[in-house]
């Protein structure tokens, strides 16, 4: 009788660590929710999709674990309002093995900045607690309430405006996924109809958990409201006077529609939106606590024409409505792609406007804007505050804000010259043999960064894709062929997308990198290569072997045998054997006969050989045999495909006495050290 493991996979596919995914490759039987189920398509694993009733799930359970390996994957954290709870009940604490994650309790309030230590736990998730409820919103401490598709966020809104109707709400929505949100609304702004995305969870915090703000400052909608009449985070706001004149260089009009970019506290939209008679502001904001702030803001000032984004600028930017005026207060390093971006959704005739506080960020933007054939104007602007001194009144000068104002010509268009500069080359890159750490770093930035990646899925392990962006496109180019592939890859390099071709180990060895080259070449498309670890030195360290041995062979051959795909007739296996060397075949495991009889043939009946099959991945097998027993190994363990076969003298005399080097030897002089006699 087997244990069950239970893992929680936290909010997605990102939490679920290296050790947990090594159990869950160990699988006979995966049980889980369709979403969880489909990120391990690929895996050998018979599926069990947990649907209504739960008895008829637990009954499966039970049944499989007799004589095969069960994993559940349970949302969040298992034993924290989870199915690993009901699964210790009528399994018992010994049949279970929990591993735990972040629970979706721990995650919500890490969103809005808030501890949860001393919060009070409700769920409503097909059940109605509304005593437990009740008694909860009576304390003054936090309150997180599970929800379902009946206890909506909505309906508990309703309920709570009997109870605690001075209590904020916060409302996440698809915690985790791509189109997470948080709302913060009042229960009766709750209770008003809102719809809310699902799956859902909601926290009350009491009335008095209101940020510090000068009550006693105008809440007005007009310019030149004081820096203390919004909430902020240390000093993220646009300062009164830049403000003003920041606005002021927009010239909007009352039918335009405003993008504030780096929204921060969203002093500039509350202040921008009264004009606006007509038309809108979309604060887009990358920060949870600052997007918490704005609404809060929004709120005070009671304006009502502001949408609220949490992006990650410039991913997303696509989502939002095309704009008429566009406001940068904030971008860092990506700030050249948001002004591109920006500026290509702008409408013909329309303004943008860039504060800056480093000369670094004026450049760059000004590099940008120029490139893009706007009409720029710059200003720096330097404010000095009147102090008090004993003697008198003196000025105290703040820091320069430099105002960058650009102009799209009514006739601009994106397909310039100077695109060319904004598309990126192609990168081929190595994936490594399968464990997703063996992926080299420059190769994983290139992974967080692409917005098309192209792979080999029959051999790159999803593992390895978990590096990538949760928005990224994903092609597998398994069931395509050459003109797909190399199609895919200019048209994404076309539409200016960062795209990564991911093959397995090196692309260099067995990649079929240069065709594809070749293609791209004719293309006129870009690329370069990034290295991977080829599974020949994966399969070493599974073996604890070293390939060049002192004295005995310092040669290492890398080929394959040959079968449906032919090899010249001067690299047959028979010749490359002749040389005694080591050995790395790769390809062939399906030819297992044939390369059996060569290596007899070449290094007797005797001479040891390895087959080290899915190198460096969990399921990794690794066994030692002899030459003439190798076809029969292979199929006793029922090694087909991605399998090395590894043979030569660093098998036998890697560790032998006699295998000694002379770069270690004391007695051996050279550039660094003085041997000893």
């Amino acid at each position: 009788m087997n244990t069950v493991d239970v893992i929680g996979v936290g909010l997605g596919y990102a939490d679920i660590t290296e050790k947990y995914h090594e159990i869950i490759a160990r699988a006979d039987v995966l049980v889980g929710g369709r979403r969880h189920l489909g990120w391990f398509a690929k895996t050998s694993a018979e599926k069990r999709e947990i649907t209504s009733p739960l008895d008829e799930v637990i009954e499966d359970i039970c049944r499989w674990r007799k004589d095969r390996r069960v994993v559940v994957l349970a949302s969040g954290d298992p034993l924290f309002y989870g199915i690993g709870e009901t699964l210790v009940s009528l399994l018992g604490e010994e049949n279970i093995d929990i591993h735990p994650n972040v629970s979706v309790m721990a995650a919500s309030f890490a969103r809005i900045g808030r501890t949860w230590k001393d919060a009070t736990v409700v769920s409503m998730h097909g059940r109605s607690n509304t005593t437990e409820l009740v008694t909860a919103l009576a304390q003054r401490r936090p309150v997180f309430v599970f929800t379902d598709h009946k206890n909506t966020p909505a309906e508990i809104a309703r309920f709570a405006l009997e109870h605690a109707p001075d209590r904020r709400m916060y409302i996440l929505e698809q915690l985790g996924e791509e189109d997470e949100k948080l709302k913060v609304m009042t229960p009766a702004e709750a209770a008003s109809g809102h719809d809310f995305a699902s799956p859902n969870a909601v926290i009350f915090l009491p009335g008095e958990n209101k940020l510090v703000i000068d009550e006693r400052l105008p809440c007005r909608q007009y310019f030149g409201n004081p820096d203390n009449a919004f909430s902020h985070d240390a000093g993220m706001i646009t300062k009164e006077e830049i403000r003003a004149i920041s606005i002021a260089k927009l010239r909007l009009a009352p039918h335009h529609v405003l993008w504030d970019l780096g929204a921060g506290s969203g002093a500039v939209a509350i202040e921008a939106a009264p004009l606006l008679t007509a038309g809108r502001v979309v604060a887009v904001e990358k920060n949870m606590g600052r997007i918490k702030n704005i609404h809060d803001n929004t709120r005070r000032f009671n304006s009502q024409n502001i949408e609220v984004h949490h992006l990650k600028l410039p991913e997303g930017i696509e989502t939002l409505p095309d704009p008429d005026r566009v406001f940068i207060g904030g971008g860092g390093k990506d700030l050249p792609e948001i002004i591109f971006k920006a500026a290509a959704r702008l409408a013909p005739g329309g303004r943008m406007v860039v504060n800056a506080v480093v000369l670094e960020t004026v450049a760059a933007s000004l590099i940008e804007i120029k490139k893009l054939g706007f009409d720029v104007n710059l200003i720096s602007v330097q404010v000095s505050m009147g102090m008090e001194m004993p003697s008198g009144t003196r000025l105290d000068a703040k820091n320069p804000v430099y105002i960058i104002s650009a102009d799209k010509p009514a006739e601009w268009c994106a397909e310039t010259d100077d695109d060319q500069e904004r598309r990126f080359p192609v990168e081929f890159v190595g994936a490594g043999p399968g464990d997703p750490e063996l992926i080299t770093i420059k190769g994983q930035r290139a992974l967080q960064k692409a917005g098309l990646i192209v792979y080999a899925g029959s051999l790159v392990p999803d593992a390895v894709l978990a590096w990538s962006d949760r928005g990224v496109e994903l092609k597998n180019s398994a069931g395509m062929n050459l003109d797909d592939i190399v199609e895919s890859m200019e048209q994404g390099y076309l539409a200016g997308r960062r795209v990564v071709r991911l093959h397995s180990g090196d692309p260099s060895l067995f990649g079929a990198i240069s065709e594809q080259m070749n293609a791209l070449e004719q293309k006129g498309v870009p690329f370069s290569v990034i290295p991977g670890v080829t599974a020949a030195f994966a399969a070493a360290s599974a073996l604890q072997a070293e390939y060049t041995v002192p004295e005995k062979t310092q040669t290492l051959i890398l080929t394959r045998a040959e079968g449906r795909t032919p090899v010249p007739e001067s690299e047959s296996l028979a010749l490359l054997a002749a040389h005694g060397a080591a050995m790395a075949i790769y390809l062939s495991a399906g030819l297992a006969q044939s390369v059996e009889k060569t290596l007899v043939a070449a290094y007797g009946i005797d001479a040891p050989v390895a087959v080290v099959s899915k190198a460096s991945r969990p399921d990794e097998l690794v066994i030692r045999t002899t030459a003439g027993n190798l076809s029969k190994s292979m199929a006793d363990n029922d090694i087909r495909s991605t399998a090395l076969i590894i043979t030569g003298p660093a098998l036998g005399e890697n560790r032998g006495v006699n295998a000694v080097s002379k770069l270690y030897d004391k007695t051996f002089t050279h550039g660094c050290r003085k041997g000893i006699i």
